[in-house]
């Protein structure tokens, strides 16, 4: 299950996390992310994110990239993917490239 602290710095790649115990309460999601993204079905509470995280919207495209990944989670599991492919996602990316840089001196 997918937890506080989710995509703890996250330096790349593609989370999903399609929710299927029901809604995700974790807190901290994000924390130290710099690059790649994470995916919640459903909505996330902004109380949820860390600081260095931001939610932007889904786009169409998004979600063309994303619905071969959740199909073939679905047909491993069989599951219906249908209704997982055309549910509200919330998409989750670094809110800055260096979330690091004010903690460097020689910065």
């Amino acid at each position: 299950s997918a937890q506080t602290f989710l995509g703890e710095y996250m330096a790349g790649g593609l989370l999903i996390v399609l929710g299927l115990d029901g809604v995700m309460k974790a807190r901290e999601i994000g924390s130290g992310i710099h690059g790649g993204e994470i995916v919640i079905r459903g909505d996330v509470d902004d109380a949820c994110l860390a600081p260095g995280a931001k939610k932007v919207p889904l786009t169409d495209e998004d979600r063309r990239r994303i619905a071969p990944v959740i199909r073939e989670f679905a047909g491993e599991f069989g599951i219906d993917a249908e209704p997982l492919v055309n549910a509200d996602y919330t998409r989750i990316i670094p809110a800055s490239a260096r979330p690091f840089a004010g903690k460097y001196t020689w910065e």
